[in-house]
């Protein structure tokens, strides 16, 4: 008999997502090529859209190399609304042989007096390098240029250091006197944002950070804020600073109730997962933070922008480069709920990619001005929700999958699978009682289980704080959504343990793997079970070949069961045995058959499981125990590893 507990399956949401057969479409080209017009090195990309519809880019220049300090330039190229026809270069703001950067530019199109619209440009000066500035040597400061056409002319520049900064060097500017002794100092980089909703409707919001006081060796001295403007322009305020030490660059979102979304670059690498900060007052303050573990980072900068689909969807876009290791994989996902959950993800290029910005053209066609990597220059994808949703594209959240209608491969309706809920518990094996916990990641979810065997529906027991078991039983447990089809069934069974019998020793007839040596064979009578992490002390591991334990009781006793406690994980090379037999002796020497079972083999795509073998038989006495694990021949042919000897995992054997 085989039982399988803590099984991961998913479930559908119950809106089926369709879009019409429209055609994928995709096209990228370089704007900014290293080694041309005069700039050794192009980097920091941002982008938007004028208020004609026209695209900016804009890039720094960076005239002598890659370096982030030195003779740097912002630049700006114009693309026609559909991002096919680039005009020439253009420089939009120097600091003679010293640092203009940073570029982040967003429009103001509810400003009376400018009714076709305002683009603001903010950048940043620097004197010396960041890490001169983060030790007080030096100085960066805050501006801003603006066009009333579409950029194609831009006014002097704004100095608004002494407002959205808190350096402290009075003799630069006696203005600059400022006791939190601000230093090093950045704008977002990428395009900032203007509230339309409630309250804040208006509100020029621009992400930026900090670093503070003297250096920290773990870049804890850095921190996120903000600053912005009720007034279009003509004054500014900082927002409360995001206290989380090494809070870095930032871009921000309007969610879709109105508050304020900042995603966050993490900057000593501790936690490589984009820092979430949510303000219910238009960023002005912070309600909370997190680390977002759907958002894996390298330490970079990443995009985010609101989106209407062309179901009249809103949901929101990241783009960043996927990885924890690498810049590399640059990949644009979907949240469909606020950024609470990342159902979709699609790889714009696997190669080296740093950092981006989206844009969302006037076609309703997706934007995205990145960089190949550090030193490869700048190029322009733009692409449809189509390609977006469709094709080669993959779902990272835990609990989420897509699912594409598989009666027709060419209809492009698709669904979202959700994850059953987890059972979770103190031991698998019990004594007296064993309290469990059912659990599933989304609100509103209602999780109903039954303790007979049947499969539970929404008038079985509903789950609220534990349960207490007695006795064994096999636990089945159904997840309940109002906007989701229900789970399928995930169970698992709990045994309670008899009095244990007298065993005076065990001996087994191989060695296990050095790697996963478990206790030593005593380690398979001590009545503890082990999870599905096989790397635990629980587990025994052989690479091939059968297993034979030999269990010493300490008197001839009576038993009509033995149970083999197994794991199967074949992403791993673990697979399931062919077979369990037992026998019995009462001098150690000659072994009587008693009984066996076989084993269903494993299947290809079946999940990780622990699974509990049985042999039952007529009861009978003995002073030894024989339980022998015929091993499979070698890994199925349908696996990658197939014709090699099979992995065994074991972690238990007993005997009632």
């Amino acid at each position: 008999m085989r039982t399988s507990t803590l099984v991961s399956i998913f479930i559908l949401i119950n809106t089926v997502l369709s879009i019409a057969q429209a055609r994928q479409c995709f096209n990228e080209l370089p704007v900014f090529q290293n080694g041309k017009n005069g700039y050794a090195c192009y980097r920091i990309p941002a982008i938007m859209k004028a208020p004609n519809g026209e695209l900016l880019a804009f890039a720094e220049g960076r005239i002598n190399g890659c370096n982030d300090f030195g003779n740097v330039d912002i630049l700006l190229r114009k693309a026609d609304p559909i991002g096919i026809s680039w005009k020439k270069m253009s420089v939009v703001a120097d600091n003679g042989k010293f640092q203009a950067g940073n570029p982040t530019p967003v429009v103001d199109l509810l400003d009376p007096e400018y009714p076709e619209g305002r683009i603001f440009l903010f950048y940043n000066t620097g004197n010396n390098h960041e890490g001169e500035i983060r030790k007080g040597n030096g100085l960066r400061e805050v501006w801003y240029i603006t066009s009333t056409d579409n950029g194609d002319t831009w006014s002097t520049p704004t100095n608004i250091t002494a407002s959205v900064h808190r350096p402290n060097v009075s003799k630069v500017n006696p203005k600059y006197n400022f006791k939190e002794d601000w230093r090093s100092y950045a704008n977002t980089p990428g395009h900032a944002i203007q509230l339309k909703q409630q309250t804040y409707k208006g509100r020029i919001f621009v992400p930026a950070n900090h670093s503070e006081g003297s250096p920290d060796n773990q870049f804890n001295d850095y921190k996120a804020h903000a600053f912005y403007s009720d007034d279009h322009g003509e004054t500014w305020q900082l927002s409360e600073t995001i206290n989380i030490p090494s809070s870095n660059e930032s871009h921000a979102v309007e969610l879709s109730d109105g508050r304020v979304m900042q995603n966050i670059r993490h900057q000593n690498g501790s936690q490589k997962e984009r820092l979430i900060a949510i303000s219910s007052d238009g960023g002005a303050t912070w309600d909370s933070t997190y680390f977002d573990a759907q958002l894996p980072s390298p330490v970079c900068q990443a995009s985010i922008i609101e989106y209407v689909t062309p179901d009249k969807d809103r949901v929101l876009l990241f783009s960043n480069p996927n990885s924890k290791e690498r810049r590399e994989n640059m990949t644009v996902r979907v949240s469909y709920d606020d950024g609470q959950t990342w159902l979709l993800s699609r790889t714009v290029r696997a190669g080296e990619s740093a950092y981006s910005d989206l844009v969302i053209q006037d076609n309703n066609t997706i934007g995205l001005l990145y960089e190949h990597g550090n030193d490869g220059g700048i190029h322009f994808a733009n692409f449809n929700y189509e390609w977006l949703i469709n094709g080669k594209n993959q779902t990272d959240h835990q609990f989420v999958k897509k699912v594409i209608n598989k009666n027709n491969p060419y209809s492009q309706e698709f669904a979202f699978a959700l994850a059953p809920p987890m059972i979770e518990s103190e031991a698998i094996f019990f004594e007296e009682r064993n309290n469990i916990k059912l659990l599933l990641g989304f609100k509103n979810t209602r999780i109903h289980y039954t303790l007979d065997g049947t499969t539970p529906t929404e008038q079985s027991l509903l789950f609220s704080d534990e349960i207490m078991l007695r006795n064994s039983t096999i636990l089945k447990a159904k997840a309940f959504h109002a906007q989701f089809l229900p789970s399928k069934t995930v169970s698992a069974r709990f045994i309670k343990l008899g009095k244990p019998l007298p065993i005076e020793n065990i001996t087994i007839n191989q060695t296990p793997n050095k790697n996963y040596p478990g206790t030593g064979p005593k380690g398979l009578i001590d009545r503890k079970k082990g999870t599905t992490n096989f790397h635990t002390s629980h587990w025994m591991g052989f690479a091939g070949g059968d297993l034979e334990a030999v269990i010493e009781l300490e008197k001839r006793t009576s038993f009509q069961k033995v149970t083999a406690s197994l794991l199967s994980d074949q992403g791993s090379w673990i697979f399931m045995p062919a077979s369990v037999e037992v026998y019995c002796s009462n001098d150690g020497k000659d072994f009587k058959f008693l009984g066996s079972q076989k084993i269903k083999p494993t299947a290809d795509g079946e999940p990780i499981g622990l699974y509990f073998e049985e042999v039952s038989f007529p009861k009978d006495q003995a002073k030894f125990v024989k339980v022998v694990i015929k091993n499979i021949s070698g890994i199925p042919d349908w696996h990658p590893g197939k014709g090699t000897p099979s992995w065994l995992f074991i972690d238990e054997i007993l005997i009632e």
